[in-house]
């Protein structure tokens, strides 16, 4: 077999280090670099472990603080919508007071993070549900007055409410809310009124309190400077008006919160921290302590943007990057021991490995035969690894003596797809050795076993040389085919020259076995060429690569009529019989003599059929050597 140029190895013009020697000087050479640097890389290992770990603590207290606040809303928002869809489908009649009054209390009891519930209709009377000190009470009076319900109103009759959440003051409730507003329309489509829900500040704040701990303080900004929940809220509640409805962190007693706009304290580390929901960090100082802020947004109210966020010292973050020091001792008495190990293991390894690669080039090859003997190794996986490149190199060697291997390579290079059943035009070429049954039976099973060995050796390297396949040996014939599964425009002129090669081969191997005074061989050889099916076929635990069509037949039908020829005695060690299809794509129609169309057994339509002469370097065939056979 011939081999592929790209599986060569070009030659290198560097000088190439034995791998012993090179995993001495690497490992050595890196542990020793390492040797210098390592207190420098553990302290990066430990400050990015710890920033890493800063980002998800800090990732997980925004997600809570997010969602917290959202649910607030979201419980708001849910009651006045459901409210909204009463009365839009007529379920729900805002002058009847009775059940406008159950409805609201319902919602209420149904949001247990909505404090209060009015609905505000077009003429300015005002319906409200709410808790005052834990009790429920229920009111009913007249807004028209109020500029804040004119607003509201008015946005919700023109559809403005792209802000449906405000920050209003509660006078029935005495504290500052967060509202929920939609517009209310009823079922002919016409405006009504609209409804609100509120969720007291200081209810915000106890939930975000639940996240805080002793270092991290949780926080809900709105705007830049008013704090819209805070652990220390409710210590503040009663200073809070409605011209002051919200406190600022200084208000709150929280100086570390109210320097979080102040400039930012450079820290490099703070810089390498990966948040992966747009969170922001940076650092202040504030009396003499660097604190840390993690923060995003959250939304807006009243059209302001309200901040979640965690601050908490930065030392207590950044302590466990101090604690590098002992450390060094052990790393570098690692470091020596590993220097010394390579030495060893790169002698140890380079032995076995350099076998390894010469094994695996030639199972990479198919060349079976170039594979050096392994010997066992100390190292188990390397034992083990030779051991099983041994046993791969028997079950290789009994796959190829049943499998081509020029065709294993051929698939090899083109790939799964090659074996997929599909139409190619082919030629296909069967042999036939003339009175084998005579010669077998005068002929012990060693002696036919090895003159049939010898004899496919001689066409199966023709067949080789015009890189065909031979698909399979049935008795004493063989079936080969050109065209697949690589595309071969000249398949034709390839099974000619290949057949002419057989020819040639056989008349040299006859004097050879008439000197040994042994019969000599006369052979039949067809041609043909066609569309057949090419690909994988048989069942899924015996596949072979082959091809099956009407050509097939064509072709065996061919090698069977050499007989004919045969019986004139025309004295020829080889008749090759082809079709005109075959000379025809060949470019070799005056190759042949033509025979005229005849009728091959098993088809109806009959086949123009040539006879092709072989010219051999060998002494004329005569009568009395074909009757030997």
């Amino acid at each position: 077999m011939q081999q592929d140029d790209n599986l060569d190895l070009k030659p290198r013009r560097f000088w190439r280090l034995p791998i012993a020697s090179a995993i001495t000087l690497i490992f050595g050479g890196l542990l020793s670099v390492a040797v210098l640097t390592v207190g420098f890389v553990t302290w990066r290992a430990n400050q990015q472990n710890t920033l890493e770990l800063m980002g998800e603590t800090a990732e997980l207290y925004l997600d809570s603080l997010a969602g917290l606040v959202e649910e607030h809303r979201e419980d708001g928002r849910f009651q006045v919508e459901h409210l909204a869809r009463l009365v839009r489908s007529g379920a729900l009649d805002l002058n009847d007071e009775r059940d406008l009054r159950a409805v609201l209390a319902g919602s209420l009891a149904a949001g247990p993070q909505v404090h209060g519930i009015a609905v505000v209709q077009e003429n300015g009377t005002a319906t409200r549900v709410g808790f005052v000190e834990d009790e429920l009470v229920y009111l009913r009076g007249d807004w028209v007055g109020r500029p804040e319900i004119m607003d509201l109103l008015e946005a919700a009759r023109s559809g403005n409410l792209a802000d449906s959440q405000f920050l209003v003051w509660a006078t029935d409730l005495g504290a500052p809310h967060v509202s929920t507003s939609v517009a209310l329309f009823g079922p002919d489509g016409q405006f009504v009124g609209a409804a609100s829900a509120v969720v007291a500040i200081t209810a915000i704040s106890e939930f975000v309190d639940s996240l805080a701990s002793e270092d991290a303080h949780t926080f809900v900004l709105l705007g830049r400077d008013r704090v819209l929940a805070h652990a220390d809220m409710a210590s503040i509640a009663a200073e809070l008006s409605p011209e002051n409805p919200l406190p600022t962190a200084s208000d709150l007693g929280d100086e570390v919160l109210a320097a979080i706009w102040e400039a930012p304290v450079m820290d490099a580390p703070l810089q390498q921290i990966v948040f992966t929901r747009n969170a922001k960090v940076h650092a202040v100082e504030v009396a003499g302590e660097r604190h840390l802020f993690v923060y995003r947004e959250a939304g807006t109210v009243g059209g302001e943007p309200t901040t979640v966020g965690v601050h908490l010292p930065l030392d207590g973050v950044i302590l466990p990057l101090k604690r590098l020091v002992g450390s060094a001792a052990v790393a570098v008495a690692i470091l020596l021991v590993s220097v010394g190990l390579s030495i060893l293991l790169g002698r140890a390894l380079a032995r076995p490995l350099r076998r390894l690669e010469t094994a695996a080039e030639a199972v990479a090859r198919l060349r079976l035969d170039e594979m050096p003997p392994l010997q066992s190794s100390r190292l188990r996986e390397l034992d083990a690894a030779q051991h099983a490149f041994a046993a791969m190199r028997t079950a290789l060697g009994w796959f190829e003596i049943y499998v081509p291997r020029a065709l294993v390579a051929r698939l090899m290079r083109l790939g799964p797809s090659a074996t997929q059943s599909e139409e190619r035009q082919i030629t296909v070429l069967f042999t036939d050795i003339s009175g084998f049954t005579k010669l077998a039976e005068r002929s012990s099973p060693e002696e036919l076993a090895r003159l049939l060995n010898e004899h496919f050796a001689l066409l199966g390297n023709c067949v080789e040389a015009e890189n065909g396949t031979v698909d399979k040996y049935i008795g004493d014939s063989l079936m080969a085919f050109w065209g697949a599964p690589e595309a071969q425009p000249d398949h034709a002129a390839r099974a000619l020259r290949a057949a002419r090669a057989m020819a040639q081969a056989v008349a040299e191997d006859n004097l050879r076995r008439q000197a040994a005074g042994e019969p000599p061989i006369r052979l039949r050889i067809g041609l043909h060429s066609g569309p057949a099916i090419v690909g994988n076929i048989g069942a899924p635990s015996r596949m072979n690569y082959t091809l099956i069509g009407d050509t097939v037949n064509v072709a065996q039908r061919l090698e069977a009529l050499g007989k004919e020829r045969e019986n004139r005695g025309e004295g020829t060690a080889v008749v090759l019989l082809s079709s005109a299809d075959t000379l025809a794509a060949a470019a070799a129609m005056d190759a042949g003599e033509s025979l005229g169309e005849l009728d091959l057994r098993g088809r109806e339509t009959p086949v123009e059929v040539y006879l092709v002469p072989v010219t051999c370097e060998t002494r004329p065939f005569t009568e009395t050597q074909s009757e030997t056979v």
